[in-house]
C-alpha cells in the first residue's frame, strides 16, 4: 500500500535559508573586486547580492553598470566562491535536526537555487547537507533556467502531480515569486537576507515543521 506521504516534497531555498552563506560569498565578490582594481562592496548594500541570478548581483549588490566589466567579473567570482569563497558559510542552528524529521516522514526534499549548480552541490557537500535531499537544482552555465523551472523539474522527476503536495521554502520575495510561478505553496522564513523577523506570515527554523506539517496536510 502507498504511504500518503510518498508523493508530497519540500522544496528549499538554499543562500539565507538552508546557510548563512554571505560570508564566502562577501569575500569572493571583494576579491574578485579588487582584481578588477574596484573599491570593497558596501556590506549592508551587498546583502541584495544574495539571492538573484549573478549578473543581477553585482548590479544590485555591488552597484556595477558597466556590462563588459559584469562580463569580466563573473568568472573570476565563481573561480573564487569555486576554490574558497563555499568553504565560508554557516549552518542555521535547528535545519538538520528539520531536515532529519522532514526525512523521517517520507517526504521529498529538495533544493532549488539560482548559484551556479556545482557550486551549490559542493556547497552542500562540505557543509554536510546533501545527504538529505533527493534533488538539487541550480543555474545553468547559459542561465537558461529559472527557479520556478527547477521547482517543476523536482516535482516531475519524483511524480509529484498534484501541485498542492508541494510546498516552497525560502527568505526572499523572490523565492515567493518562483513558488507562484509554479503553482506550490510557499512558506517564509524570518531569519534569512530577505524577510525580516516579525514578518506576517513568517517563520523561524523551530516553527517550519508545524508549517510544513498544516500546509501538506501531514
Amino acid at each position: 500500500m502507498e504511504k500518503t506521504n510518498e508523493r508530497k516534497a519540500v522544496i528549499f531555498d538554499l543562500d539565507g535559508t538552508l546557510l548563512d552563506t554571505y560570508p564566502g560569498m562577501f569575500l569572493s565578490a571583494n576579491r574578485a573586486l579588487g582584481i578588477l582594481n574596484k573599491s570593497e562592496a558596501d556590506p549592508v548594500q551587498f546583502r541584495k547580492f544574495i539571492g538573484p541570478p549573478l549578473r543581477t548581483s553585482f548590479r544590485v549588490g555591488c552597484g556595477m553598470t558597466d556590462e563588459a566589466e559584469i562580463d569580466r567579473i563573473c568568472p573570476i567570482y565563481l573561480k573564487i566562491y569555486h576554490d574558497e569563497g563555499y568553504k565560508h558559510a554557516n549552518v542555521y542552528p535547528g535545519l538538520v535536526e528539520l531536515l532529519e524529521k522532514l526525512r523521517g516522514l517520507g517526504l521529498k526534499l529538495g533544493v532549488a537555487t539560482m548559484k551556479r549548480e556545482p557550486n551549490a552541490i559542493r556547497l552542500l557537500q562540505y557543509h554536510k547537507l546533501d545527504v538529505y535531499f533527493d534533488g538539487i537544482l541550480g543555474s545553468d552555465e547559459g542561465y537558461t533556467r529559472t527557479k520556478s523551472s527547477n521547482i517543476l523539474s523536482l516535482l516531475e522527476k519524483w511524480n509529484v502531480e498534484e501541485l498542492s503536495n508541494a510546498v516552497m521554502i525560502g527568505d526572499t520575495g523572490g523565492d515567493e515569486s518562483a513558488a507562484g510561478q509554479s503553482g506550490v505553496g510557499f512558506i517564509k522564513v524570518n531569519y534569512g537576507y530577505g524577510f525580516a523577523p516579525g514578518t506576517p506570515d513568517s517563520f523561524t527554523v523551530e516553527e517550519l515543521l508545524d508549517e510544513i506539517s498544516r500546509k501538506l496536510g501531514l
